[in-house]
């Protein structure tokens, strides 16, 4: 394994879900997307370490799950 890694050109998307429709009137739920934007030391924090080379090509860690989570 090598020391090599990519930072990840990525923005934080999240779905925030308003229920209220659906509870009280069995419409559907309304969603809006929030894009937020990550400062360097975020993505810095998110680099993907490499992981070989097949064919000439660098391979690196995918980013596979995210969630947020209550303090």
């Amino acid at each position: 394994m090598d020391n090599r890694y990519v930072i990840p050109d990525v923005t934080l998307t999240v779905v925030i879900a308003d229920n209220s429709p659906f509870i009280h009137m069995q419409e559907p739920v309304r969603k809006r997307t929030v894009h937020i934007p990550l400062e360097q030391g975020q993505l810095d924090l998110l680099r993907l370490a490499w992981t070989g080379k097949s064919g000439g090509k660098d391979h690196y860690e995918g980013i596979s799950d995210c969630w947020l989570e209550d303090k």
